[in-house]
C-alpha cells in the first residue's frame, strides 16, 4: 500500500466525502488562513468562497487512515498565470513529516501542471517553524 499522501481535486467527484471534515477545519483555522477577516456564516459564504476558487482546491488525505488531513488552495494569480499564492491547512495531527512529504508531492505537480513560475507563500510570524528558524521560540 502507498504510504504517500495523495490529493483530491474539489471538482473531482469523489472529493464531496470529505466536504465535512473540509468545513471542520476551515471553521477551526479561518483566523490564520484569512487575513480581511472573512466569514464563513453559513453555506452560501462558504460556496461562494469555494467557487471564488475556480477549482484550484485539493483536499490532501491521509492513505492509511483515507481521512482529509488538511487541504491546499491556490489564488491572487498574478503575472499572467505565471505566479500564484498558495494557502495550506492542515489538521495539527499532521505537522512535520507528513506536511513535508505532502509539498515534495504538491509543489512540483503544480510547477508543472499550471506551468507556474513563481509560488508566493504567507507565513505568520508565531509560527514553530517560523520561530525555530530565527531563534525567536
Amino acid at each position: 500500500m502507498n504510504k504517500e499522501p495523495f490529493f483530491i481535486n474539489i471538482l473531482d467527484s469523489s472529493s464531496f466525502i470529505f466536504i465535512f471534515d473540509f468545513l471542520r477545519l476551515l471553521k477551526k483555522y479561518k483566523h490564520r488562513l484569512f487575513d480581511d477577516g472573512e466569514q464563513f456564516y453559513d453555506i452560501n459564504s462558504v460556496f461562494r468562497f469555494i467557487t471564488s476558487l475556480n477549482g484550484f482546491l485539493w483536499f490532501i488525505i491521509d492513505p492509511v487512515k483515507l481521512k482529509l488531513a488538511g487541504f491546499i488552495f491556490l489564488d491572487s494569480w498574478w503575472a499572467k498565470g505565471y505566479g500564484v499564492e498558495i494557502t495550506t491547512c492542515f489538521d495539527k495531527a499532521y505537522y512535520g513529516q507528513f506536511v513535508r512529504e505532502t509539498g515534495r508531492i504538491f509543489i512540483p505537480y503544480i510547477f508543472e501542471t499550471y506551468n507556474i513560475k513563481k509560488l508566493q507563500a504567507q507565513v505568520y510570524s508565531n509560527h514553530y517553524t517560523v520561530c525555530m528558524l530565527y531563534g525567536t521560540g
